[in-house]
């Protein structure tokens, strides 16, 4: 929610499970932008979300947001190439599930996805929009140079 940006430019507002649990108060709520603005705001923040962090000026809540939807990203693809390892060596991906969703191995990404895969549901669980920016969000970055970093794009 970098420079006051209205509910409809927020990525979350693209995504209807967002909004269930903005509802809900469950959000994590990432906010990048003035001390000033973000202590204004901030009961509209904690109305949508226990965890509400202020990281920094402006950029800052969506350069955090690419960080946390890239590790998701990673995470997603992890799993299923675990998954592919697993049934290549004969185990049973069933079995995989259960075990390693009450071990070390398991995650939100792990639960959230697995059952979809063992369903062969690929079906998105998100519009694309929610999971990327849009041209227009990249003006509000800092350049990877600038971060003195790579970046995939």
């Amino acid at each position: 929610m970098d420079r006051g940006s209205s509910p409809s430019r927020n990525s979350h507002s693209r995504d209807p499970r967002a909004a269930g649990k903005a509802a809900a108060a469950t959000l994590s709520v990432i906010v990048g932008g003035l001390a000033e603005t973000f202590a204004a705001s901030e009961d509209l923040f904690r109305a949508m979300g226990k965890n509400v962090f202020h990281v920094g000026g402006l950029g800052h809540g969506l350069a955090m947001k690419l960080i946390n939807n890239m590790l998701d990203q990673i995470a997603t693809v992890a799993i299923a190439e675990a998954l592919v390892f697993g049934k290549k060596a004969g185990l049973d991906p069933q079995k995989i599930y259960e075990v390693m969703r009450v071990s070390t191995g398991s995650s939100v990404q792990f639960e959230n996805w697995v059952p979809r895969m063992l369903a062969r549901n690929f079906v998105p669980g998100a519009r694309l929009t929610s999971r990327t920016r849009t041209k227009s969000s990249k003006q509000h970055l800092p350049s990877t140079s600038a971060c003195h970093c790579c970046s995939p794009t």
